[in-house]
């Protein structure tokens, strides 16, 4: 194995209160892995030279460059930051391997494996991915109590479809810090901090194999003519208007805290509204493919998260602290973007338009066959012993699509 890992930052000072920054990496590792057996080696090649080479390369590399400018206003009453910046990022992965049985002089090892009689065929793959952003991002705090931040961002992915690469990612925050008001100045023997804030973003999603946007082939091997044969296969149709995954989440919540830091209480609120999700599909075998990557439906997220530390006792002989963490969430398969009843399995269960996503299905059992039901038992391809499940639909065959029913 050869593995090679730069990592690169640097800093310019171009003007009062503004720095470029300049981040890099670059990150390969070579995988290597030569085989010869001699003939005669117990359970390896008893009766035959075997020999093999296999190759693997992976490269990663980085790159992060941004402007960052804090001017402040009013003595310092007014403290503002922003960012302008853009990253990208290169992946490829390159395999080979090759093998042959046969080989006439075990001093050629895996060196010279075209003289193997039987050449046991080669294996070879490459995947490329590649992603670029472009960011902006603006926080202004004032008087120390009141805060507001603007981050934009745009996007790209190599993996989606030809016509939507980019999305555009906006966001916006604003909080307040009511702990650092006048008023609140008498408050401060118990309470140290009091903010409460609120947030509203895009955030896209692109976490799918490479290639899920193109036509894909699946490769084999056939008989033919009392013979194997090479074959290519049609396996995934074409989507070029694959796009990102997109959730928009808002988010309300406040973080106190007592007593010299002794207790802190985090709660939040939030609705969180998944559209666009990358999902699988099946397509009907007329079309000569059996899956499309697609944007299929809608979830949304509802739920409260509640987070209380407490450090009851902090000395040098003894030291106790406690955490309590309470959430609850909520997710509703809002569309589904297919004909009405349609499900699909997501989530660890089945999604059906309007209900609640992940519902799990199973049969229900009513016991086992009894040796006066051999008959009965005989119709679903059962015997006595054998377990007994309802059939919801009475049709006599048990299935899944028919014969599962909810249980939560």
């Amino acid at each position: 194995n050869k593995h090679v890992l730069v990592n690169m930052g640097l800093d310019f000072n171009i003007a009062k209160d503004l720095v470029l920054t300049v981040n890099g990496s670059y990150n390969t590792r070579s995988y290597r892995n030569d085989y010869f057996a001699n003939k005669g080696l117990n359970n390896w090649s008893d009766t035959e030279n075997n020999g093999s080479v296999e190759h693997q390369d992976v490269t990663r590399w980085s790159n992060e460059d941004y402007l960052t400018y804090n001017p402040t206003f009013f003595d310092g009453k007014w403290k503002t930051n922003f960012v302008l910046g853009a990253s990208w990022y290169y992946y490829t992965w390159e395999q080979a391997k090759a093998s042959a049985a046969n080989v006439p002089n075990e001093k050629y090892q895996w060196h010279n494996l075209g003289t193997g009689t039987t050449l046991k065929g080669g294996v070879s793959g490459y995947d490329k991915q590649t992603m670029n952003s472009y960011y902006f991002r603006t926080n202004h705090t004032i008087l120390d109590r009141y805060m507001v931040g603007l981050p934009l961002r745009v996007d790209g992915a190599s993996v989606l479809g030809e016509n939507n690469k980019y999305g555009f990612f906006p966001s916006a925050s604003a909080a307040w810090n009511i702990a650092e008001e006048p008023f609140f100045e008498n408050a401060k023997r118990v309470v140290d901090a009091w903010k409460f804030r609120a947030s509203y973003g895009l955030v896209g999603n692109s976490s799918i194999a490479s290639y899920s946007s193109l036509a894909r082939y699946n490769t084999g091997k056939s008989m033919f003519a009392n013979q194997f044969q090479p074959t290519v296969t049609l396996s995934q149709l074409p989507n070029g208007d694959l796009s990102w995954e997109t959730s928009a989440m808002f988010d309300v919540g406040m973080d106190i805290s007592f007593w010299n830091n002794r207790l802190q209480v985090i709660a939040d609120f939030y609705i969180k509204n998944s559209y666009d999700l990358l999902y699988n599909m099946e397509v009907p075998w007329t079309t000569g493919y059996a899956t499309s990557m697609s944007n299929i439906a809608q979830l949304k997220n509802t739920g409260f998260e509640l987070t209380i530390n407490s450090h009851n006792i902090d000395n040098k002989n003894f030291k106790w602290d406690t955490d309590f963490i309470f959430s609850i969430n909520k997710t509703k398969t809002m569309d589904l973007n297919l004909a009405a009843g349609t499900f699909v399995d997501f989530l660890g269960g089945r999604c059906y338009e309007g209900q609640e996503a992940g519902r799990k299905y199973a049969y229900i059992r009513l016991g086992t066959w009894g040796m006066d039901e051999a008959e009965e038992a005989a119709v679903y391809n059962r015997k006595p012993g054998d377990l007994k499940y309802l059939d919801v639909n009475n049709d006599g065959v048990l299935d899944d699509l028919n014969d599962r029913v909810d249980i939560g």
